[in-house]
């Protein structure tokens, strides 16, 4: 997956704004976007990007990018650079709906968000299509499932549900389900691409190339065998159905992990300065599942509040007007 928050100038999924006397204009930031849209597609920026398969690397990189963008457009001296980075970040949140300009790939293929599911809600139905069926000599729909389906399973067996969802592995829960095998049943959604060659390109996954966006169930089946085979993933896997039902429902998109619990939404994983979403957190909360005495649901807060600040993550749902941005006092990272 790659994008790992904070992107497009967010810090978690809400907007940052740094505090500058600096603003450009319009048609600054048109110039500005256009320049560092062509410098984020380039081949040997994208080389440089699938050196590490970092957070770390990847805001690096990207901060060079905007510097150089910055002194070559508009030529901004070393002096005020600062000043300037600010601006470009605060441009993002500013005219991230302006299609008067040409939006780069990274705010126009950003589909993170918040999104309305918190902890103890009931968690939202979403056909998913078994990875084995879709796979098999002979394909049906016999493969389609719901999540809820699976999560009520789990259930009648005494085990929550943790679901992985992304577009790439994430190898370490082949442990977490080896030795959680009594708390929980564990599943990989497969969803769409976050980093697809046809939107944003970006090579992860130890400099992986880019795969277009697939266009059809199949060819989504077929780029989740790939992934599973790239990454050893032991867990069953489910693919989302096109429409997506799966990542609009659960806001999963680039990656997310949750825990259905005893028919409740019991934990919703939230981005981690530099860590993106830490898988850590989920072994957390089996710890303490497994140390509770009786049945379910073991819910955990997952520090969601009511609006923007420097340090909640806000729990706004996806069709609510877009919150104010978090005013920082620092320069913030650059985006991915």
């Amino acid at each position: 997956m790659g994008m790992h928050h904070s992107t497009s100038g967010k810090s978690g999924y809400h907007y940052s704004y740094a505090k500058t006397d600096m603003v450009f204009s319009e048609e600054q930031v048109a110039a500005l976007w256009a320049a560092e849209n062509a410098a984020r597609t380039d081949p040997a920026v994208l080389a440089e990007y699938a050196q590490h398969d970092t957070d770390a690397w990847r805001a690096r990189v990207t901060l060079r990018i905007q510097t150089r963008v910055l002194r070559d457009v508009l030529a901004i001296a070393d002096r005020d650079m600062p000043s300037a980075l600010k601006a470009l970040n605060n441009a993002r949140y500013d005219m991230r709906f302006n299609h008067n300009i040409d939006r780069p790939v990274y705010i126009r293929f950003d589909r993170s968000q918040q999104g309305g599911l918190v902890v103890r809600d009931t968690p939202p139905p979403a056909t998913v299509f078994s990875l084995a069926a879709l796979t098999s000599s002979a394909p049906s729909a016999a493969g389609s499932t719901c999540i809820t389906a699976l999560a009520a399973d789990a259930t009648a067996r005494g085990r929550a549900l943790v679901v992985v969802a992304g577009s790439r592995g994430v190898p370490i829960f082949n442990a977490l389900a080896a030795d959680y095998a009594h708390v929980a049943d564990f599943v990989f959604l497969y969803i769409v691409e976050a980093h697809a060659s046809d939107e944003w390109p970006m090579p992860v996954g130890g400099g992986r190339e880019p795969y277009p966006q697939p266009k059809s169930l199949p060819e989504r089946a077929a780029r989740a065998a790939e992934y599973v085979a790239d990454y050893g993933l032991e867990l069953p896997v489910y693919v989302d159905c096109m429409s997506n039902a799966f990542e609009s429902a659960y806001a999963a998109w680039p990656e997310r992990f949750f825990v259905i619990d005893a028919g409740v939404t019991a934990f919703i994983s939230q981005p981690v300065p530099d860590k993106g979403h830490d898988p850590a957190e989920v072994e957390a909360w089996l710890q303490a599942r497994a140390a509770l005495d009786g049945p379910g649901p073991f819910v955990v807060d997952s520090g969601c509040v009511d609006g923007p600040t420097d340090s909640g993550v806000e729990c706004t749902p996806a069709d609510a007007a877009p919150p104010a941005p978090t005013v920082e006092t620092s320069a913030s990272p650059a985006s991915e």
